[in-house]
């Protein structure tokens, strides 16, 4: 094991700063000499998985009618829940427990951006406040160009909620960046934008790149990214700590025109006129390129980046230290934290799919590109030093014939997420943390930071890695480099753990998995449930039928090392998993007061289901989707609830009509581009339906007919026309219905431009 000298930090971070430094971090609180975690064998097996399912028997062999059905696509947050509940007095469905987080102009908003966008969409716009709910999507309704929707809206999901909520960051930016993106995308000949779909008529719509590269003969090919590629680590405005700028700070540019366009006196050389030597991206080889060496037409566009970002950076780092793209090629200075973050930018603006990568606790960081399926090495050396291109001796890890035994090694996207790439650079064994409350059971989204000595000065400072979180069954699981001492801290609502040992060196060996566990102070919330008998002389008047699925479940986290407060990353898990219950309304208050309950359906951190209950009371029940024994995982639920009446229950024509549906007023398609359904049901009559703008002006009149069939139900259909047959704007309507002997009914419709 290492020698350590123990050193106290006080509360407030030090700074660590300066120009012989490769990158400008930070230290933090740790204390290394906290104990109370334990190497464990492997994964307890009780955290693995804990399902279970109970159905009360009922007869679904009967003659149903439906007389209700809901649709829904539902966030379930941790520590909450969703109920779809049998309303018995109106015949009807209902939902309850969690409101809509999203503002009516969100929800339009939504309808315009891709169709595999809009979940993560509305997830970050869930997470907003109201007041940049309406920014942003304001910012995606009044687009200038319809090529940029998918981009845009990409941008406003994937930026972290505190990038877009920043006060110094300004909304603009992310329709100029796509405007820059366009711009340079006709200059530059090895690469070609691809647009799929047409943003106009919705859908799957989205864009990628193409580019030209030499293969291993020397023939020119053409290969197309993966649009995941394109969006996260080129389409990114965010290269790594920075906060995205385009005001006074950085010249009034955001930094793809600023790169792009702008070059100081003195011979430095201006990237437009150095790409046009590009012909194709890269020849596949490894390559250490010298200094100083011209731009020529034999040059790759790899080459060419890597070039211009020599030229523009020539001398090592003094003075301010600057992570803005722009003022680090202004101010012509800068290690290897500085290249980074330029090469980065300039590369991303000449469409090239790059990511930074670092090792904080060497003191070095790069860069890496994208081709043909993986990330590959990139980096300039300080003080006018060569290009390398596909070599992962960049490191300068031992096993690649360097000096240091690499220990956390991670790349960095743009919402703050980090994830380990050690296995590129160095040998790495792997850590998996399980974290569990006082009780033995698993905690989920407790976010394990990772720290490490830091180099050369091994002996005297612990510096964060990166962060992780935990799963649905309280694991976290990464690898790291060989030969190196580890320390783990937790943070959890349930409870902090200081940083302690728990990997040293001599335990760190190639290929070696080690499993450490932590128990933290609280305790996970947990229902008490039972399963609910049939009462001796059930009734067979209604029936309840549900399937559902969880499409995925989110685990959120926050970066370290981001330049203005902790970013908030959103990590996708598979599968998600919920619990189900089916309850009557006695139940369903017990369970809403945290008190044990019974409930004739359990479906206990399933993924998906089927069921039914062929209702044994005339009472309310309650389809309860729970997800409060999670803390920090959310559940995307996709559910479909039916319900059903006996049709061999006789029914007089009054009783009929004292249970029919209350009146409801719906419009679907909802925001909608052409024509739109307005379905009235369970009424009688009324006068004339009407149409009004937001400002309350009457839009349009349309008539009702006289002929109401016998549930109360009709659909009139609105062509977007006003009174007059001209086509009214996008933005949003109100249509309102007087009904007899009933209160006036109104429901919001969105139009689309």
């Amino acid at each position: 094991m290492k020698g350590l000298v123990l050193i106290l930090f006080l509360l407030v971070p030090l700074s660590v700063s300066g120009s012989d430094k490769g990158v400008t971090t930070r230290s933090v609180e740790v204390n290394p000499a906290g104990t109370g975690g334990k190497l464990i064998p492997g994964v307890p097996a009780e955290t693995r998985s804990e399902t279970g399912y109970y159905s009360a028997d009922t007869e679904r062999g009967l003659a149903w009618e439906l007389i209700d059905s809901t649709n829904l696509h539902m966030f379930i947050p941790g520590s909450a829940g969703f109920a779809v509940f049998f309303d018995h007095s109106e015949e009807a469905l209902r939902c309850t427990l969690l409101a809509d987080p999203l503002t009516a102009l969100a929800n339009q908003a939504l309808e315009m951006a891709p169709d595999w966008l809009r979940l993560d969409l509305k997830d970050n716009f869930r997470r907003m406040d109201t007041l940049h709910q309406n920014t942003y999507a304001d910012l995606m309704l009044t687009c200038p160009d319809k090529r940029y929707y998918d981009e845009v809206s990409f941008q406003i999901a994937h930026l972290s909620p505190q990038t877009l909520m920043y006060g110094s960051f300004d909304p603009n930016l992310i329709v100029e960046n796509v405007h820059w993106i366009y711009e340079v995308d006709p200059d530059l000949e090895y690469v070609a934008i691809v647009d799929y779909g047409d943003p106009e008529l919705g859908g799957d719509y989205y864009s990628t790149t193409s580019y030209k590269f030499l293969d291993h003969l020397g023939d020119t090919g053409e290969m197309e990214i993966p649009r995941e590629i394109y969006y996260w680590w080129i389409v990114s405005p965010k290269v790594s700590d920075e906060l995205p700028r385009m005001d006074a700070t950085v010249y009034d540019y955001f930094w793809r025109e600023y790169l792009y366009t702008q070059a100081d006196t003195g011979g430095y050389p201006l990237l437009d006129t150095a790409l046009t030597y590009a012909h194709v991206l890269w020849d596949g080889l490894r390559r250490d390129m010298p200094p100083a060496r011209p731009f020529a037409d034999s040059c790759t566009a790899l080459d060419i980046v890597g070039n211009w970002t020599t030229r523009t950076v020539p001398f090592p780092a003094s003075g301010n230290r600057p992570h803005q793209p722009n003022v680090i090629a202004y101010e012509h200075n800068g290690n290897c934290g500085e290249l980074q973050d330029l090469l980065c930018a300039t590369a991303r603006t000449a469409l090239i799919p790059t990511v930074c990568t670092h090792d904080i606790n060497e003191d070095h960081v790069w860069n890496a590109f994208w081709w043909d399926g993986d990330w590959r090495p990139y980096q300039v050396d300080l003080g006018f030093g060569p290009t390398h291109i596909n070599n992962p001796g960049i490191a300068y890890d031992r096993d690649f014939g360097g000096g240091k035994n690499c220990s956390a090694i991670w790349n960095w996207r743009m919402d703050g997420y980090q994830w380990s790439d050690v296995e590129r650079y160095s040998k790495s064994c792997t850590l998996t943390a399980v974290v569990q409350d006082k009780n033995g059971e698993p905690v989920d989204g407790a976010l394990v930071k990772l720290f490490s000595e830091m180099w050369p000065q091994s002996q005297s400072v612990l510096y964060q890695c990166f962060n992780g979180a935990t799963d649905q069954y309280g694991v976290f699981t990464t690898t790291l480099g060989d030969n190196q001492n580890y320390y783990v801290s937790v943070e959890s609502p349930l409870g902090y753990t200081p940083a302690e040992l728990v990997i040293d060196s001599t335990q760190a060996l190639p290929g070696r998995h080690v499993y450490w566990m932590r128990n933290l102070d609280g305790e996970m919330p947990r229902l008490g449930v039972s399963p609910d008998s049939l009462p001796e002389d059930p009734k067979q008047d209604y029936m309840l039928e549900v399937i559902y699925s969880v499409v995925d479940q989110t685990v959120y986290g926050i970066d370290c090392y981001n330049d203005y407060g902790n970013n908030q990353w959103a990590c996708k898990l598979y599968p998600g998993v919920v619990d189900f219950f089916l309850v009557d309304e006695s139940n369903f208050d017990k369970y809403c007061s945290g008190m044990d309950f019974a409930s004739y359906k359990i479906n206990r951190k399933l993924n998906n289901g089927f069921t039914w209950l062929v209702l044994p009371t005339s009472e309310d029940y309650f389809c309860v989707f729970s997800n409060l024994e999670f803390l920090n995982l959310t559940q995307s639920v996709r559910m479909t609830v039916n319900l059903y009446r006996n049709t061999n229950i006789g029914v007089s024509s009054a009783d009929a009509r004292s249970r029919r549906r209350a009146p409801r007023i719906s419009v679907e398609p909802n925001p909608f581009t052409h024509v739109s359904s307005i379905i009235l049901s369970g009424i009688d009559g009324g006068s004339d339906l009407a149409i009004h703008d937001a400002a309350g002006r009457l839009v349009r009149e349309l008539r009702l007919p006289s002929r109401i069939d016998r549930n109360g139900t009709i659909s009139l259909a609105w062509d977007g026309l006003d009174s007059r047959g001209e086509p009214v704007g996008g933005g949003v309507y109100f249509v309102n219905l007087r009904c007899e002997g009933e209160a006036n009914l109104q429901t919001k419709v969105v139009k689309l431009r």
